[in-house]
């Protein structure tokens, strides 16, 4: 992961073959500082967030390039994305949030 106060740029999720929905937690941890991320995309993802608002990602690398580029550009914009982001991990993305939909899909549903 590289990192500066203008933009974060994570890889994650990268395994072969790819797993739907699959990312690991640097992700969250990522996304949860405040400073927009920007990441590739992982199948499932616009399951947990939504691109351009809480996250921005990426499918090639010259889209990576022109995304960095824009962002780098646009600074309110950047700050609301990792503004949004940090929410978002607050709201939904905490461990507890995480015992709960694994206790669900075992089935375990009533765990609050």
């Amino acid at each position: 992961m590289r990192s500066s106060p203008e933009v974060r740029i994570t890889k994650s999720g990268s395994c072969d073959p790819v797993v739907y929905k699959y990312f690991s937690n640097r992700q969250l941890i990522s996304i949860s500082s405040g400073t927009m991320t920007l990441s590739k995309y992982i199948p499932g993802m616009e399951e947990y967030f939504e691109n351009g608002k809480n996250i921005v990602w990426f499918n090639t690398e010259q889209e990576c390039m022109q995304l960095i580029d824009f962002y780098l550009k646009n600074d309110d914009l950047r700050e609301e994305i990792g503004k949004n982001g940090e929410k978002e991990i607050i709201k939904s993305h905490t461990y507890l949030e995480r015992v709960k939909e694994l206790s669900y899909r075992i089935g375990f549903s009533n765990i609050d």
